[in-house]
C-alpha cells in the first residue's frame, strides 16, 4: 500500500485524469491529487452520489444521484444539464467512442444521452435495475441487471444477446483485452462471459461480488468481494493474491487504476476509535 485518504463514506475510486483522482463523498465532489491530497470538494453537488463520477474528454465531469437524475458538470464544475430518470441512479455513467452517454438507473432503464445537452438517444428497459455499461472496442455495450442478466447492445441500441447467471443479480461489467466479459454476482462469484454470450469460467468467493472488475495490463483481474478482500485473478480464473481492505463497508465500491498501474480502491479501517472510509493506493 503506498497510502490512504480519510475522506468520509466516499463511493468508489473515481474518474482519472492525467495526475487526478475524482470520487464522491454522499453529496459532495471530491478531487485528489495522485499523492493523495485533496485538491478540492464541491459540497451541496446532489442529494447521495453513490457511484464514481466520469470525466469525459472535455473535463466535463458526469455522474448519477439518488436525486432521479443524471448529472453534468461543465469542466470548471459548472452545472452543463440534467436528465431525469424514473428513479435513483446509484451506478456510473460510461462513454461510448462518439461521445454517447450511457447510463443505467433503478428504473430498469439504460440510457444513452447525448454529451452536450443530455437529451435521450435511446433508451432499452429489462428485468431490474440497470449496473454502469462497459463498451468494448467494436461499441458493444454490456450491462448487468438486478433480473440476473447480462445484456449486450449494439452501439445503436440494439439487443445482441443475453447471458443468464441465473444465481442473483448481475453487476458492472469490465473487458479484458481478449473480448472476455468479467462480472459479479450476487451468488458470490465473479462470471467470465465470452463476447459470444457463453460462459467461460466462473470464480466463488466468501460472499457477494457486487464491485466492477478492474483489468490490469498484464490481464490481471481485481475486485472486491462482501468478503471484506480484494482479489486477483489471472485471466484463466485461479487466483493470485487477496488483501483485505475493511470489514464493514458496502463493496458495491470498486478499484480503479493509474496510468502507472497504480491500484486505487477505498476500505473501511478504523483511525482514533472512529469507522471512516478511506482511499488505497497499491503499487503496481
Amino acid at each position: 500500500m503506498l497510502w490512504r485518504a480519510a475522506v468520509g463514506n466516499m463511493s468508489a475510486a473515481a474518474a482519472l485524469a492525467g495526475s487526478t483522482l475524482y470520487g464522491g463523498s454522499q453529496t459532495t465532489l471530491v478531487q485528489l491529487d495522485f499523492g493523495g491530497n485533496v485538491k478540492w470538494m464541491l459540497p451541496g453537488s446532489v442529494d447521495q452520489l453513490d457511484s464514481s463520477p466520469v470525466l469525459g474528454p472535455d473535463g466535463s465531469i458526469y455522474f448519477g444521484a439518488y436525486d432521479m437524475a443524471i448529472h453534468a458538470l461543465a469542466p470548471d464544475r459548472t452545472p452543463k444539464w440534467t436528465f431525469p430518470t424514473g428513479s435513483h441512479v446509484d451506478e456510473s455513467p460510461a462513454i461510448a467512442a462518439d461521445g454517447t452517454i450511457i447510463c443505467g438507473s433503478y428504473d430498469f432503464t439504460l440510457y444513452a444521452l447525448a454529451p452536450d445537452d443530455g437529451s435521450l438517444e435511446w433508451s432499452h428497459q429489462t428485468g431490474g435495475a440497470v449496473s454502469t455499461a462497459a463498451i468494448a472496442p467494436d461499441g458493444t455495450i454490456y450491462v448487468g441487471s438486478a433480473d440476473t442478466m447480462l445484456y449486450a447492445f449494439a452501439a445503436n441500441g440494439k439487443p445482441r444477446w443475453t447471458f443468464d447467471g441465473a444465481g442473483g443479480s448481475l453487476y458492472a461489467p469490465a473487458i479484458g483485452a481478449d473480448g472476455t466479459i468479467y462480472i459479479g454476482s450476487d451468488d458470490d462469484a465473479l462470471y467470465a462471459v465470452t463476447p459470444a454470450g457463453t460462459l467461460r469460467w466462473k470464480y466463488v468467493t466468501g460472499a457477494m461480488v457486487r464491485s466492477t472488475p478492474v483489468i490490469g495490463l498484464d490481464g490481471t483481474i481485481y475486485f472486491i468481494s462482501e468478503d471484506t478482500y480484494l482479489y486477483a485473478l489471472a485471466p484463466d480464473g485461479t487466483l493470485l493474491d487477496r488483501y483485505q481492505i475493511g470489514a464493514t463497508c458496502d463493496y458495491f465500491a470498486s478499484a480503479a487504476l493509474g496510468v502507472d498501474g497504480t491500484l486505487f480502491t477505498t476500505g473501511d479501517v478504523t483511525i482514533a476509535g472512529m469507522n471512516t472510509g478511506v482511499l488505497y493506493a497499491f503499487a503496481p
